[in-house]
């Protein structure tokens, strides 16, 4: 399940995994699981692909089903729009 806080660590660290393992400050790496980490990269990625206009309409559904089942409520799913 992707939270605020999750997507907010995401976003600090640009995505960089390896940035986030190297430098994040106590808590954080408790916060969010590499499984996770994956899962808001890879939506992202589908949600650019929505975004620019490049997507099938059933890659667009898909991903709009997926990033509703990830996303903790509304604010996140707009949150990841947003980001993506």
């Amino acid at each position: 399940m992707i939270t605020e806080r999750k997507l907010q660590i995401y976003a600090k660290y640009s995505g960089d995994i390896d940035g986030w393992v190297r430098t994040a400050k106590g808590g954080e790496v408790r916060e969010i699981t590499d499984q996770e980490w994956r899962d808001i990269g890879s939506i992202l990625q589908r949600m650019g692909v929505v975004k620019r206009g490049e997507a099938s309409a059933d890659f667009e559904e898909e991903t709009r089903r997926l990033a509703t089942g990830l996303a903790e409520n509304a604010q996140v799913l707009d949150a990841l729009w947003r980001l993506a």
